[in-house]
C-alpha cells in the first residue's frame, strides 16, 4: 500500500481493480484476492479510460511545501482469462501535469503481467512482472523500474487467509546514474473477511535498495493496515490504511557536531470511496496524509493531498 499523497495511486485502482494485477510496482501490498466477474463472463480484453484530479499540498516533499494541482488523463488495456489458472497482460499510459512546478509532468508507461494458479481449495500461487518508464500513474517517480515478484497464498481458515512473498526490482535514473541499482524486498500479510464483505489485512514488508551511491542505499520495515467495507448506496465501498516505515540509511549525516547515520520514520494513511455510477462508469473519491521524520531535518515534510477520478470501462 502506498499512500495517497498524488493523482496517482487511486488512478491506477480505479483503471485496473477487476485485474488480478497492475501496473504499480510488484512489491505492491495488494489483497490475496479481487473478486470479479472474470473474463469468462465478459470476454477477455478491456479498456479502462480515466481522468483524475489531485491537490497535492506538497508535491516536492520539502520541509516547505508547494501545493499544486494535478490532471492526469490515462488508458489502461488489458487481456484476461480464466480458470483453475489465471492469466493477466496489460499496458497502461498516463500524461503527468501539474501546477507550481514542472518536475512531475511526463507521459508514464507501464507493462504488467501476472499468472495465478489454484493448487487445491487451500493454496494459490502467483508470479507477476512489471515494467514502467517515467513511473506510472500511481507514484511521483520519475525513474523506469522493472521487477519480478512471487506470492503463496494459504487459506487458514474459513475467512482467514495468509500470503508470503517477495521479489526483486530495478530501478533505472537516466539523469542520475548513481542513485540506479536492485531492491529486493519480503512481504508478510494475513488478510482476515469479516460478515458483510468486509475485509481487514495486517502485514510486514522488509526492502532494501542497493543503489550504486551510498547516500541512497537503506533498509526498510514497513507495518501496514487496511480495511475495506460496503456504503449504501449502489454498491460503494470504503477503503482505508496506514503503513508506517522506519528506514535506515547507511549515508553519514551532520548533527550537531559529530556525524551519524541517517534514520528516517514514515507515516502514510489514506482512504477512498468507489461508487458505482453506472455499469461502465466509476467515481472515486480519494484523501491521504504522508509525512517523515529524520534526523536530517532537510528530509523532513508534510503532504495533504486530495482528489476525484472518474473512470470509464469497457469490455
Amino acid at each position: 500500500m502506498r499512500v495517497i499523497s498524488r493523482a496517482g495511486l487511486l488512478l491506477t485502482v480505479a483503471l485496473l481493480a477487476p485485474a488480478v494485477s497492475s501496473a504499480q510496482s510488484p512489491d505492491e501490498l495488494a489483497a490475496p484476492a479481487l473478486e470479479s466477474a472474470g473474463a469468462a463472463d465478459t470476454g477477455p480484453w478491456h479498456l479502462d479510460l480515466a481522468l483524475s484530479n489531485v491537490f497535492d499540498g506538497n508535491i516536492n516533499h520539502d520541509p516547505v511545501p508547494v501545493r499544486s494541482y494535478g490532471i492526469v488523463p490515462a488508458a489502461g488495456v488489458r487481456y484476461e482469462t480464466g480458470g483453475d489458472t489465471d492469466f493477466v497482460w496489460g499496458y497502461e499510459i498516463a500524461a503527468n501535469t501539474f501546477t507550481g512546478t514542472d518536475q512531475w509532468d511526463r507521459i508514464s508507461h507501464g507493462l504488467y503481467s501476472s499468472v495465478e494458479h489454484r493448487l487445491g481449495t487451500r493454496v494459490r500461487v502467483e508470479a507477476s512482472a512489471a515494467a514502467t518508464w517515467k513511473g506510472s500513474s500511481e507514484d511521483r517517480e520519475l525513474s523506469n523500474e522493472y521487477g519480478a515478484s512471487g506470492r503463496t497464498t494459504i487459506r487458514l481458515l474459513e475467512r482467514t487467509r495468509l500470503s508470503l512473498g517477495g521479489g526483486y526490482r530495478y530501478k533505472q535514473y537516466p539523469d542520475d546514474p548513481e542513485t540506479s541499482g536492485p531492491s529486493p524486498f519480503a512481504v508478510l500479510k494475513v488478510d482476515q473477511r469479516l460478515d458483510g464483505d468486509r475485509r481487514l489485512s495486517v502485514g510486514y514488508k522488509y526492502q532494501t535498495r542497493q543503489s550504486q551511491a551510498v547516500r541512497d542505499r537503506y533498509r526498510r520495515s514497513a507495518y501496514l493496515v487496511s480495511f475495506a467495507t460496503p456504503i449504501a448506496p449502489r454498491g460503494g465501498r470504503l477503503e482505508a490504511g496506514a503503513e508506517l516505515r522506519f528506514q535506515h540509511y547507511e549515508r553519514l549525516i551532520k548533527v550537531g557536531s559529530t556525524r551519524v547515520l541517517r534514520r528516517d520514520r514514515r507515516l502514510a494513511l489514506d482512504a477512498s470511496y468507489r461508487l458505482p455510477v453506472n455499469h461502465r462508469t466509476d467515481v472515486v473519491w480519494f484523501a491521504g496524509y504522508e509525512s517523515r521524520d529524520s534526523n536530517d531535518d532537510d528530509k523532513r515534510y508534510r503532504a495533504p493531498a486530495f482528489g476525484m477520478t472518474m473512470v470509464y470501462h469497457w469490455r
